[in-house]
């Protein structure tokens, strides 16, 4: 039998009610992430059903409006142009400033890493995925956030272009040396055909010499590209390469298989962000083995292309989804100026020119890098941040059901922490520690991400189950339950739902996020199928409610046959 309350405001009002009470939950959630501590027996709101060894439910999607990007927590030159370049675009600032932060890694990644302590070391390339609509100059931004990259690469290419020039000359004629001893064996005499035989194998083995020393043309940048030719260009990049795409579609149709059906196209991708080994043996040719490839990805795309990854089964179970750094900024379609103020000329050329001593880096001991060491008090700072998100990724934890994500945060801080080092010591990044005021601004960015990540994996990444949840709790909420069976839950919304056990889905979300919870079985008759599963309703779904019922339950008079449904 189920148990109903006295149902007096119309459907509509509670509607409302209900979603005012999600938006404060949401609200009260994120701005205090020790909310989650059990208590023994505490009072319902209004006199209500004591709240008895409840957690407080965590809300099914985090809709309310995201944070703008802490511009103050990066580099003075640095925020200085992400506001002047969100200005002039008439874009959100989260775009420059997460685009900035992956320029800074396609440099950062190829010189630097960070000890955050003994045996904990992290690459400072960053995975990054900025959402938006059509129509929000997501081009135009990514162009200028890139551009110190292009102009880098090009001066590269016309210092080496004379070696280069000179190698494919000493390539041509070496082939034809071989191709004319290969000949000349082919044609000569018996006493003769030794000899040049001999003379075809030194021919050959000249040209290889020739072609695996050749200088190659440097390169920062690439695109779309197969997963192979990404692969020879890390080999001939001191294994360091950025992947960036204004629109996302050519890095996301790779990792989904454009080229091939094999899931093993995302495994360059999954080896390239913590700089694990990766070792591809091709047929009839001699195996490609990277030993520290580090990948910076970049990808402004709109939510439909995001949903096309995120929809990929294999993209979060394999974890290539937790390594991605998400935001979505709020659109400024509507509220754009005609004629805004350009960007000064100092801010653009500090922008341009401070990227570009971060590329000039030299080389240091390990695979070319050097290693960043945190102070003593930056180092407990990241403690305490670790324990406190670790507390948040247990069983009904706010955070547990995107742990694979948030277990990566704190990495993702050090390698924050990393480059916004380098970018205030320009000069020699690894003759200072960073410091705790890095560290917290770096902390600060990491929550700023988590906050947004947050919305990309309750709602942008939302199946089915989620608006089925949805719906089931606003049924709860209307009918004001304290207790109810699948069986009558299916009788309500049989619209919705096919069967009892297409609410199954649904059902288990609201329980992983603590609005329901199991009741203990009753004792089962001798004759019949066992009655299905029944819920006990959290009594805060009602906290907003200006009066509670009577102490004598009203029970409903419909759908109160046994489920029989398992």
């Amino acid at each position: 039998m189920t148990t109903q309350r006295d149902n007096t405001p119309s459907r509509g009002e509670r509607d409302e009610r209900l979603t005012r009470l999600l938006e404060r939950l949401a609200q009260a959630i994120e701005t205090n992430p020790e909310r989650d501590e059990p208590s023994s027996t505490t009072s319902a709101p209004n006199g209500g059903r004591p709240v008895d060894h409840w957690l407080p439910p965590i809300p099914l999607s985090d809709r309310q409006t995201l944070p703008t990007f802490p511009i103050r927590a990066l580099p003075e030159w640095l925020g200085q142009w992400v506001e002047a370049e969100a200005v002039e675009t008439q874009t959100p600032p989260d775009m420059a400033a997460m685009l900035a932060l992956a320029t800074l890694a396609t440099g950062g990644a190829r010189r630097l890493r960070v000890r955050a302590r003994h045996g904990w070391i992290e690459p400072t390339n960053l995975y990054v995925a900025i959402v938006l609509p059509p129509g929000n100059r997501k081009s135009a931004v990514f162009r200028h956030a890139t551009l110190p990259l292009g102009h880098f690469e090009r001066r590269k290419a016309m210092d080496h272009q004379p070696q280069i020039e000179e190698s494919r000359a000493a390539i041509r004629l070496a082939e034809q040396q071989l191709q004319q001893a290969e000949h000349d064996a082919k044609h000569a005499t018996p006493a003769e055909a030794a000899a040049m035989a001999r003379a075809a194998r030194r021919a050959a083995q000249r040209l290889r010499t020739l072609q695996e020393e050749a200088p190659v043309v440097p390169r920062l940048l690439s695109g779309d590209i197969t997963q192979e030719a990404l692969a020879r260009l890390l080999k001939e990049q001191d294994e360091c390469m950025a992947v960036m795409d204004s629109e996302g579609i050519g890095p996301i149709a790779l990792m989904l298989g454009r080229y091939t059906n094999d899931s093993s196209r995302l495994d360059l991708f999954l080896r390239g962000h913590p700089g694990d080994s990766y070792l591809c043996d091709r047929l009839g040719r001699d195996p490609l083995r990277l030993h520290f490839p580090r990948i910076t990805l970049a990808i402004t795309c709109q939510p439909t292309v995001l949903r096309q990854l995120t929809s990929h089964r294999e993209a979060r179970g394999l974890g290539l989804l937790a390594r991605i750094l998400f935001v979505v900024p709020q659109s400024t379609l509507g509220e754009r100026i005609a004629r805004p103020p350009a960007m000064s000329s100092e801010v653009r050329a500090a922008y341009s020119r401070n990227v570009d001593s971060l590329l000039r880096l030299p080389a240091g001991d390990h695979h070319g890098t050097h290693l960043l060491t945190l102070s003593a008090a930056a180092d407990q700072l990241l403690e305490r941040y670790q324990l406190r998100i670790e507390q948040r990724l247990g069983e009904g934890r706010d955070l547990c059901h995107m742990a694979d994500w948030a277990s990566k945060l704190c990495g993702a801080a050090v390698r924050i922490a990393g480059l916004l080092h380098a970018a205030e010591n320009l000069q020699a990044p690894w003759a200072h520690e960073v410091a705790l005021p890095t560290m917290k601004r770096a902390v600060t960015i990491a929550e700023h991400l988590l906050s947004h990540a947050r919305h990309v994996f309750d709602v942008m990444l939302s199946v089915p189950e989620t608006d089925d949840a949805y719906r089931v709790l606003r049924w709860i909420h209307r009918k004001r339950l304290i207790a109810f069976s699948r069986r009558q839950a299916f009788n309500s919304l049989r619209r919705n739902f096919t069967s009892p056990q297409a609410l199954a889905p649904a059902l288990k979300l609201l329980q992983e996020r603590g609005w329901i919870r199991t009741q203990p079985p009753t004792t089962a008759s001798s004759r019949g199928r066992p009655p299905g599963p029944s819920y006990e309703v959290h009594p805060l779904l009602y906290a907003d409610e200006d009066a509670e019922p009577e102490a004598g339950q009203v029970h409903a008079t419909s759908n109160t046959q046994p489920d029989s449904h398992g």
